[in-house]
């Protein structure tokens, strides 16, 4: 049975807040899924590990034409995480801000900066060890999680 993406999709969404991102779905749906598309295409590359081919999908009913465990979408969904997270962490200008300032604004962006790099960090080792465990794991059988 195939796997659509909104199923990634949306435990992807319970795990984080932006307001941005989900006014984006509401005002206008087909930036708002491109934005998820993008994710969801950078965190099947992050899972080259999986069981599950995750090349095999079909971009116009919207889906994976397999049938993803509960634990491969977890992965995916995590991978997201961590796509959303990076173009913050990479934001100019809080880079500017604190490159370039010596005020209050500095302290509060360096440690905005600071925050984002240790999220992005927990978040990447969170998603290595998911991978791992995955990959790992030959006392489970994922299959009967689906």
């Amino acid at each position: 049975m195939p796997t659509p993406y909104s199923t990634i999709y949306n435990k992807f969404l319970s795990r984080i807040s932006d307001y941005q991102l989900l006014n984006l779905l509401k005002t206008d749906v087909t930036s708002g899924e491109d934005t998820m598309k993008n994710n969801l295409d950078s965190a099947i590359v992050r899972f080259s590990k999986c069981k599950t081919d995750l090349t095999d999908i079909d971009d116009v009913k919207f889906q994976f034409n397999q049938s993803l465990t509960l634990y491969e979408i977890d992965i995916l969904a995590m991978g997201m995480i961590l796509d959303w997270i990076e173009p913050q962490v990479n934001n100019i200008l809080l880079l500017t801000q604190v490159l370039n300032n010596g005020d209050f604004k500095t302290y509060s962006s360096a440690n905005l900066l600071d925050k984002l790099l240790n999220l992005q960090e927990k978040t990447q080792l969170k998603l290595d060890r998911l991978i791992v465990d995955y990959t790992y794991d030959t006392a489970s059988d994922f299959s009967k999680l689906s």
